[in-house]
C-alpha cells in the first residue's frame, strides 16, 4: 500500500513540474508581450501626433498667400500687363 501510495506521488510529480513549467513560460511570455504593447502603443501615439503636426505644416505650406510669399522671394513678380495670344498669330514669326 505505502508502495502505491509512493508511486501515485511520483506521478502526481511527474505531471505538476511541467504544468508548473509550462505556467512559469506563460507567465513571463504575457509580462514581455505586455512591455512591447506598451511601447508599440506610445510609438503609435508619437506617429498620430507627427503625424497630425506634418497634416497642419502641409495645410500651411500649400495655401495660396504663402506660395505668393515663396515665388516674391524667388524673384517672380505679378506682370504687369498680361498678353494673350490667340491661335492665329504666329508666335516666332518674321517681322
Amino acid at each position: 500500500m505505502k508502495r502505491v501510495k509512493s508511486k501515485n506521488k511520483f506521478i502526481v510529480w511527474i505531471l505538476a513540474i511541467p504544468l508548473v513549467a509550462a505556467s512559469i513560460v506563460t507567465t513571463v511570455e504575457m509580462a514581455s508581450s505586455g512591455a512591447e504593447l506598451s511601447l508599440l502603443t506610445s510609438q503609435e501615439a508619437a506617429l498620430r501626433s507627427e503625424n497630425q503636426r506634418l497634416g497642419a505644416e502641409l495645410v500651411s505650406a500649400s495655401s495660396l498667400s504663402q506660395f505668393e510669399n515663396t515665388y516674391e522671394s524667388l524673384g517672380f513678380i505679378r506682370p504687369e500687363k498680361i498678353i494673350y495670344i490667340t491661335e492665329e498669330e504666329a508666335v516666332a514669326k518674321l517681322p
